[in-house]
């Protein structure tokens, strides 16, 4: 089944305070959503992150729909989130959360066929953004000495917490496997998990599987978000492609607000429905 809308859940407390539940699954089985792929067709995404993508044609030549396949294939481009360079030409595409405040969040996606090619600094990964200069982005990273995983936030243009699996020149993944990236906000923290789901690979390396430390990225609390797909290749000409097989977001009550809502008592349980996904 494809989904193209928010399922939502809004708890509204004596005191005003709000709290949201809400869901979104694309699986490119059909079009819908703002952002267009090369033949123009829309791919379910509504949004970019901001400052971002200002120079790619409306029909995106980056991103193509397989809807016999239910994949979006996308193609990374030479352009560098971390410094800031050729911002017009980055691709990351995603959808725009209405301030989750500092609710539980998790943002999954499945790739499959991942191409990172050998050159450092190429990579794949998920990323939840105020804007182009506050954001965390994790997933898949080529560090100098290997293929692994990174995560990175990055507050008023600098680095303020960044985490990898390192330059053991261990492969944690290869090139051409199937792996599904999580990243999640529990409780203030960020982490990031993945799952190889090569059988070989996992196999032959018991770290195929794992997580990243937990960060705490306060300017990320009680603000508008957009989450999303991001994939470049700044040290190279060498663009790079991988199918999404599904795109997932959820929005989860934090426990305060439940017991909130026992406690103090609901003026009002309003279910929001099937709502079509907006751009900001």
């Amino acid at each position: 089944m494809c989904i193209r809308g928010f399922i939502g859940l809004a708890l509204v407390f004596a005191s005003g305070a709000r709290s949201l539940a809400e869901h979104v699954r694309l699986d490119f089985c059909s079009t819908g959503g703002s952002i267009q792929d090369k033949n123009c067709l829309t791919t379910g995404f509504t949004d970019r992150l901001p400052g971002t993508g200002g120079l790619i044609a409306d029909c995106d030549s980056n991103l193509e729909l397989v809807t016999t396949s239910s994949l979006l294939r996308m193609t990374s481009t030479r352009a560098d989130l971390n410094n800031a360079v050729n911002l017009g030409e980055l691709e990351a595409v995603g959808l725009y959360l209405p301030n989750p405040g500092t609710q539980q969040i998790t943002i999954q996606a499945l790739f499959r066929g991942v191409q990172l090619g050998d050159v450092m600094s190429n990579q794949l990964m998920l990323y939840a953004a105020k804007s182009n200069g506050d954001h965390v982005r994790a997933g898949l990273h080529r560090s100098a000495g290997a293929r692994g995983y990174a995560l990175t936030g990055n507050h008023d243009w600098a680095d303020d917490s960044t985490w990898g699996t390192g330059v053991s020149h261990l492969h944690y993944f290869d090139n051409g496997d199937d792996v599904l990236l999580t990243l999640t906000r529990t409780g203030g923290k960020w982490q990031l998990t993945w799952e190889n789901l090569d059988q070989d690979n996992t196999q032959a390396n018991p770290l195929a599987d794992g997580a990243s430390g937990q960060y705490d990225f306060p300017w990320l609390d009680n603000e508008d978000l957009y989450v999303g797909v991001h994939y470049a290749n700044p040290r190279t000409e060498t663009n790079y492609t991988t199918d999404i097989d599904y795109f997932e977001v959820d929005v989860v009550p934090t426990p305060t607000s439940l017991v909130g809502l026992i406690g103090m008592g609901a003026v009002g349980l309003v279910f929001a429905g099937w709502r079509s996904l907006k751009s900001r």
